[in-house]
């Protein structure tokens, strides 16, 4: 009967964090997260060791899943973030370049283009 309840209680645990990592936000990978996949996975182990239920083995089997793809999630979802973070700030030289850059360009554009096509290549 207890890994019944244990196997109940990893699954609803499991899946919130499923869920939660399936929103926009998702929350950072934690401590908590980490704890879930582990216990998951051992509830899982005694339950296939333990002979417990089809049912059981099963909901358990779900519940290791759900936390493994929530780790994953929550994984890509911080490397996703901080790489955005990075990316985001203007380095402190590229406003004195656009300026040169357009620079260049609209006196690029006024000068007469010289015209090569009469030359064999």
């Amino acid at each position: 009967m207890a890994i019944e309840l244990l196997t109940l209680g990893g699954f609803v645990l499991s899946a919130g964090f499923f869920t939660a990592a399936l929103d926009e936000e998702s929350p950072p990978l934690d401590k908590t997260r980490w704890g879930c996949l582990a216990l998951s996975g051992a509830v899982l182990c005694v339950a296939l060791v333990g002979r417990a239920p089809a049912w059981a083995s099963m909901l358990s089997c779900l519940a290791f899943l759900m936390s493994l793809i929530a780790v994953v999630l929550a994984a890509y979802a911080e490397r996703e973030g901080f790489e955005s973070e990075t990316t985001a700030v203007d380095p402190t030289w590229w406003p004195q370049f656009e300026r040169d850059f357009e620079e260049y360009v609209r006196l690029g554009s006024t000068r007469k283009r010289r015209d090569d096509s009469h030359r064999a290549s």
